[in-house]
């Protein structure tokens, strides 16, 4: 049982890692093929059908808790109960996106974004949105048997697939128009459902068909109450970006949406990293306090640092893209990154505590920050963004994420009573911290300046290099896999 948490936990983490990748190069290849202005406007489109696939998520989680709880249940009516609750929303949420889509394609006006293609474009969206749900709970059913690992694996040729042809049509320089681009997400999305569902014949018992009975519909508003409540933990990140999106392309124009979505891509791929690996805090919350506090205090020590290295390299990341691939000024961009790095910063060091109050199941106060949350980046939102555009979206961001951080540390204030380190280990640990800052603000003036001055580049590469190698996590795994390979020495000798 422990090995199989162990497998499922390092895939998931490669998961997070996987996707981060593919959705910068997304990014990076699709504007080139579609140029700024048509990407702004397709993102723009696409964002809300990301936000009702992700309206699904949450009861895909929990109908993997249900699974779950049933897996060594001989009863056959009992074991059947939650994938057949999870087959009738999974109808219900089909029906319901065609009548969306329907809807939003006779009363959307003809010149709106991308004119006489937004219907066929609306169309082909909603074919994506219903094969990634189909694939979501096709994968939820596999992990709820366990097999975590499985699903994962199966849903990392899909974009695979999608890298390989935007690469080949940019090479032999290919015409891609707004729709092509949507099929080739669609063929994506299928190679993923396809394989899946292969996983699934592998994974899942042969149970015989589902019987739709009574029960079935109150075994799924049982599911969609715990799901909504649930839904609500990630209502900020699901709603402010296609919001984020429709006010900028309003106001300013596709081209500060393509910024946009490039620079929430990489600080999103960052948070990604850390957050899938402090899930371990979901399992831990059920600890003592003062052992769970410790672990806390242990975690941020630790990452701090690499956590605002890999910012700095983001923001070299972007200055160079903006410079030498987008062929554009950088100062929007970096500035819009230079205040979402704070905010990312932020996430990252509550997540720990946030991912505890959800293993405690204190959802009820869960609700009510992320509540106050949207509302909070709806009002941001509408007021600074008319007034300070891009920049304004990342302003926006900081001050949910300030309250966010203040009162889910003042929930968890039982948990930060835990041991301090030593004087001269805290003093080292903020003297790293405050080198890692001035590399991250020598990367950004290197941005701002224009991306021309080869000796600072390669100055900031070697600070970061130097302090990654004498990071005492970078330090411990080397440690480790020495006395890996001596140990096989010695067995082979």
């Amino acid at each position: 049982m422990l090995k199989r948490h162990f497998r499922n936990a390092s895939w998931g983490w490669f998961s997070a890692a996987f996707r981060a990748a593919y959705g910068l190069l997304n990014v990076l290849l699709t504007i080139r093929l579609l140029g700024v202005e048509t990407y702004g406007h397709v993102a723009t489109v696409l964002a809300f059908f990301v936000f009702y696939a992700s309206l699904n998520s949450s009861i895909f989680t929990i109908l993997v808790v249900k699974l779950m709880a049933t897996e060594n249940d001989s009863n056959a009516v009992t074991t059947k109960a939650a994938p057949m609750a999870g087959m009738l929303f999974v109808a219900v949420s089909l029906a319901l996106l065609a009548f969306a889509v329907t809807v939003v394609e006779r009363l959307a006006p003809a010149d709106w974004l991308l004119g006489a293609g937004l219907k066929e474009l609306l169309l082909t969206f909603a074919v994506l949105t219903a094969i990634q749900i189909l694939t979501g709970f096709q994968a939820a059913l596999i992990e709820g048997a366990g097999r975590m690992d499985r699903a994962t694996k199966a849903q990392l040729f899909g974009p695979m697939l999608i890298l390989a042809s935007l690469f080949l049509a940019f090479t032999l320089k290919l015409q891609v128009t707004a729709l092509s681009y949507a099929g080739i997400l669609c063929i994506g999305a299928l190679m993923d459902l396809c394989l899946t569902w292969f996983a699934g014949r592998k994974t899942l018992p042969s149970t015989g068909p589902f019987a739709w009975t009574s029960d079935a519909w109150v075994n799924m508003w049982a599911l969609l109450r715990s799901g909504s409540l649930l839904q609500a933990t990630s209502l900020m990140n699901m709603f402010l970006e296609p919001l984020n999106k429709l006010l900028l392309n309003n106001f300013l124009g596709a081209s500060a949406v393509t910024f946009y979505d490039l620079g929430t891509k990489l600080i999103w791929g960052i948070q990604s990293l850390f957050s899938a690996a402090m899930r371990v805090f979901l399992h831990m919350a059920s600890q003592e306090q003062e052992m769970l506090g410790n672990a806390y205090s242990s975690v941020v020590r630790v990452i701090c640092v690499p956590v605002v290295l890999l910012h700095v390299v983001g923001a070299l990341f972007l200055a160079i893209i903006a410079r030498y691939w987008l062929k554009t000024d950088a100062l929007d961009l970096l500035v819009f990154f230079a205040v979402a790095t704070l905010s990312n910063l932020g996430m990252i060091l509550v997540t720990p505590l946030y991912n505890a109050l959800i293993g405690n199941e204190d959802l009820g106060f869960i609700f009510k920050i992320q509540a106050r949350l949207a509302l909070i980046n709806i009002v941001a939102s509408f007021a600074l963004i008319p007034i300070l555009g891009l920049v304004g979206a990342a302003f926006g961001l900081l001050i949910a994420t300030v309250y966010n951080a203040a009162v889910i540390i003042a929930r968890s204030k039982p948990l930060l009573n835990a041991d301090h380190p030593p004087a001269q280990f805290a003093r080292v640990m903020v003297l790293r911290l405050l080198a890692a800052g001035l590399l991250l603000i020598l990367a950004l003036l290197w941005g701002f300046c224009g991306s021309d001055n080869p000796i600072a580049l390669i100055i900031i590469c070697v600070g970061i290099l130097g302090m990654t190698f004498h990071e005492p996590a970078v330090v411990m795994l080397f440690k480790e896999r020495r006395i890996q390979v001596r140990s096989a020495t010695r067995l082979s000798d």
